[in-house]
């Protein structure tokens, strides 16, 4: 739990420095969600293996969900890698996506405040409408992925 709250504030604190650094965000150009997500994909497995031994982690990865069965081998890890690989990138890609679409939110605003004099008054007043919304945004999305987090691995304690 710890881990899933420090990982919450490292999110919410860099997402905010971004707003406050001329609406850059830090996520569009190193993917800092990533590897931020990479740790909890370790930390899944690593709880996952301590839960259950890594022969039960073994056993599950190969066995469920179809069963044990030796010619269903193959279908079960195949559909265990795809849940293993899609975790991370979906959690990953779901914030990238949800930042990045509120800053082009924000450049929409800025090039039509530079239309005239209504664009920027229209701009100018929409524009600090949607950065106040933007920072809760911040702080939901920070939210989540902490929850998503927790979700992860308390499903790595589960027995298949």
């Amino acid at each position: 739990m710890i881990y899933a709250v420090s990982v919450a504030l490292i999110v919410l604190a860099l997402l905010t420095v971004s707003l406050v650094r001329s609406f850059k965000l830090k996520t569009h150009k190193d993917f800092m969600v990533a590897d931020r997500q990479l740790s909890v994909w370790v930390l899944m497995i690593y709880f996952a293996i301590k839960s259950k031994g890594f022969g039960g982690w073994l056993h599950e990865l190969v066995c469920a969900p179809f069963g044990s069965n030796i010619l269903l081998w193959p279908a079960n890890l195949a559909f265990n890698i795809v849940e293993y690989v899609s975790k991370p990138l979906s959690h990953s890609l779901r914030l990238f996506g949800n930042m990045f679409a509120g800053e082009i939110i924000f450049i929409l605003l800025w090039v039509w405040g530079s239309t005239g004099l209504t664009g920027t008054v229209a701009g100018t007043v929409l524009g600090l409408g949607w950065a106040i919304f933007h920072i809760l945004i911040v702080v939901i999305q920070a939210f989540i992925f902490m929850m998503l987090t927790v979700a992860y691995i308390s499903m790595a304690h589960e027995h298949h």
